[in-house]
């Protein structure tokens, strides 16, 4: 899960939790020093451990788009769900110039949203480490992801057969509207497969109606990790598109990985979204959630 957080600021130290917002509507007081960096050639996970280890302190990452602030991190690497750190006398948060996304200029751009998520996740895994560990927690094992399989698992199969080869790790259940389904969660690594049926309880012999997938080390056609935005995401398979808006949210479908859906969160007015399209979508909107549909053979690619 990408997400910003919330930031207070305190004399002598930071402490931060895992509110979940995609843009923060808070102005951070204090000391503010503006950075730039060369996104082309900048490590951000290098940039990070020197950041930590020359300075001694904790200090975030985040761009100002008006009276709002973007802090990107992934919170599925995080192991602790909130942190007490010490922050430099002029405060825990760096704001860096705004790159604009050549498509809206007043959005940062999809290798700036990037660059800052990469670094604030390093600086948690630092701390996760010890903070000073000259290494960081390993990379997620890759899980391959397509519309006939999530790494072994194979979504064309029966719920029982598929809970006979990778065990049930978590039975719950999700909502559309007023509607509740059955969901039963399996994990592979850092992979988490959500299947979902459209009953009051899940029939073993029967597939998934839905899959939902999330997590560290997805990875899509050509062993390619799935990009954190949109821009990046189209870049690597710049086919047509297509963007649907219902009460799930914002997702589309790429036409050259048939049989996907990935949901994207970008700001958008609900009034204006049978008139969108791939094209309104921002470079620095964050993927989130993969989705599949076993038992549902529509597709807009096929319809276009």
């Amino acid at each position: 899960m990408i997400s910003a957080r919330r930031v207070p600021l305190m004399a002598n130290g930071l402490r931060l939790g895992l509110r979940v917002a995609t843009v923060l509507a808070a102005a951070l007081t204090g000391c503010v020093r503006e950075v730039r960096i060369d996104y082309r050639v900048a490590d951000p996970i290098a940039d990070a451990r020197r950041a930590m280890r020359d300075s001694g302190h904790f200090h975030l990452l985040a761009v100002k788009v008006g009276d709002s602030v973007i802090m990107p991190s992934d919170t599925t690497a995080f192991r602790e769900r909130g942190y007490n750190v010490e922050v430099a006398p002029e405060g825990g948060v760096v704001f860096l110039a705004l790159d604009p996304d050549p498509a809206r200029r007043d959005w940062p751009s999809a290798q700036q949203v990037a660059y800052i998520e990469r670094y604030n996740t390093a600086l948690f895994a630092l701390l996760d480490s010890n903070a000073m560990s000259a290494r960081l927690p390993p990379a997620p094992q890759p899980i391959d992801v397509t519309a006939q399989h999530v790494g072994r698992i194979p979504l064309d199969s029966t719920l029982g057969y598929i809970a006979g080869m990778v065990p049930i790790a978590e039975q719950t259940s999700g909502q559309i509207e007023e509607s509740e389904f059955p969901v039963w969660v399996f994990r592979l690594g850092e992979v988490e497969a959500r299947a979902m049926q459209w009953h009051d309880a899940i029939d073993p012999n029967e597939k998934a109606d839905g899959w939902l997938i999330q997590g560290r080390g997805i990875t899509l056609a050509g062993h390619i990790p799935l990009p954190g935005t949109w821009g990046e995401l189209h870049d690597r398979f710049p086919s047509a598109s297509h963007l649907s808006i219902d009460e799930l949210g914002a997702h589309v479908e790429i036409c050259s990985l048939p049989g996907l859906t990935f949901f994207l969160d970008f700001p958008y007015n609900a009034s204006d979204s049978d008139s969108l399209s791939a094209a309104s979508i921002p470079r620095s909107a964050l993927v989130g959630q993969v989705a599949v549909y076993p038992k549902d053979s529509s597709s807009s690619c096929r319809a276009a």
